[in-house]
């Protein structure tokens, strides 16, 4: 994976998280860190992930 912003759905939570560090390949493992400081880094084991994908965009719009 790239870097960027990802949503990520892994056991039963789904987060919008940056990759901090990507060993899926060498130890099946996916570090996630997120902008906000209130929540930190998660990791995430490569067989609880069900789907990542990349965040290219960002819209704004108010749901009334």
């Amino acid at each position: 994976l790239n870097p960027g912003i990802y949503a990520v759905v892994y056991r039963n939570s789904f987060v919008i998280k940056r990759i901090m560090k990507n060993t899926l390949q060498a130890t099946g493992q996916l570090e996630l860190i997120s902008d906000n400081a209130i929540h930190g880094p998660i990791t995430v084991k490569m067989e609880d992930i069900k789907a990542i994908w990349k965040v290219t965009e960002l819209i704004r719009r108010r749901l009334y």
